[in-house]
């Protein structure tokens, strides 16, 4: 925690954004061994008085999720558009507001139809 020691010492920053900063790094660092992420932990906890909520562990399985659920709604919204292209003879505007995505995704999934 030697980033920590280094901020409070330099006077520039005052302990919220300190802990803002700590909690920042605790959601993007990822440590391969265990052992350190735990330490971590420990010592985000002592420095944030506990209002810590999630670990590293946590924080990755939480971010997989999201982006899992992302990519399920971006397949859907493909499928979408290519069946309203090859069932409907709408346009891409029409398409678009319909599926609710934009014009350009509506020609991208128009293009990779052609080329199937």
């Amino acid at each position: 925690m030697k980033i920590i020691d280094a901020l409070d010492a330099s006077g520039k920053f005052n302990p919220v954004q300190i802990k803002e900063f700590v909690q920042f790094l605790n959601r993007i660092i990822i440590v391969k061994n265990s052992k350190y992420n735990i330490i971590f932990d420990q010592q985000v906890r002592n420095l944030t008085g506990g209002t810590v909520t999630m670990g590293i562990t946590e924080t990755l399985k939480m971010l997989d999720r999201e982006e899992g659920i992302e990519i399920g709604e971006a397949r859907k919204s493909h499928d979408v558009v290519e069946n309203l292209i090859s069932e409907l003879n709408l346009s891409n505007e029409q398409i678009a507001r319909i599926a609710e995505v934009t014009v350009e995704f509506v020609k991208q999934v128009r293009e990779k139809s052609k080329n199937k």
